[in-house]
């Protein structure tokens, strides 16, 4: 019922992030991309993500301190072994000078990432919430983040930059 997976937090210091499983256990080595694991996704899987009802048990990591409500995604410690020094994405280290959030900037306006060039635009997303970091900003993510719970939506917009993002008319 629960997946267990080691992630990195703020200063690089390891957890045990907690997750509702969403899908079939595996024993071979897999990538971590979404696309590749699509096939094993359940049928409750699938809703428990797209209503984001899978990270609910992260609240215990929040409780014991390892995350924030807000903040980047803490990534698995093999993509941050990738990412950081073999794809050698820039700047990623600064990625772990703040606790790691349930939801975040890159989460409510962008997608998943499925290959190493969506995970550069999404750390572009990381550095603009670590740069900009307020009680406004977190407000805004975490109304979008319900907004996408009640309604079992994505992202904000696929248009939105981290920098100017999409204004809506009223």
């Amino acid at each position: 019922m629960l997946f267990v997976q080691e992630r990195l937090g703020r200063r690089g210091k390891p957890f045990s992030l907690l997750k509702f499983r969403t899908m079939h256990p595996v024993t071979d080595e897999r990538s971590q991309w979404r696309g590749d694991n699509a096939n094993r996704v359940t049928r409750v899987g699938r809703l428990l993500s797209r209503c984001r009802l899978d990270e609910l048990p992260q609240l215990v990591n929040l409780l014991r301190g390892d995350m924030d409500l807000v903040g980047p995604r803490p990534h698995p410690v093999s993509n941050v072994e990738q990412f950081q020094f073999k794809e050698k994405i820039e700047c990623y280290a600064l990625r772990l000078l703040v606790r790691p959030g349930i939801t975040g900037w890159a989460q409510v306006r962008y997608k998943y990432a499925d290959n190493l060039e969506e995970e550069r635009e999404k750390m572009r997303y990381d550095l603009y919430y670590i740069k900009h970091r307020s009680v406004k900003l977190d407000v805004r993510i975490v109304l979008s983040t319900l907004r996408a719970v009640m309604h079992g939506s994505g992202v904000e917009s696929a248009e939105a930059s981290p920098e100017r993002p999409v204004r809506r008319a009223a």
